[in-house]
């Protein structure tokens, strides 16, 4: 189930871009925004993320790793391993059987 777009996507993508701020390098401005965020509320995690028409990107992250040791030495993405390992395909930052229950539960009221 794909989600409805706003009616202001062709301006919120344009806005997104012109700050040429996707696949930059980190910054410390938003790494220390998701340093506090977690504090703030609650969380053992928190992220800045940017959604662009067809991914989602990461701009800073607290809590979770961003690579992972394989059995072999290793390194991959988090999202590499799982699927070698667990055959778990992660898109837009969550795997689509999350996705799915997490659109059930938005729907209820």
């Amino acid at each position: 189930m794909k989600a409805p777009l706003p009616s202001n996507e062709e301006e919120r993508l344009a806005a997104l871009r012109s700050f040429a701020i996707l696949d930059s390098e980190p910054e410390a401005e938003f790494d220390d925004l998701a340093k506090v965020a977690p504090y703030v509320c609650g969380t053992p995690t928190a992220l800045i993320s940017l959604v662009d028409d067809d991914r989602q990107w990461f701009k800073a992250r607290v809590g979770m790793k961003r690579k992972v040791r394989d059995d072999k030495d290793y390194w991959s993405s988090v999202e590499d391993y799982l699927d070698q390992h667990a055959g778990v395909k992660i898109t837009h930052g969550m795997c689509p059987s999350c996705a799915s229950e997490m659109v059930k539960d938005a729907a209820k009221p």
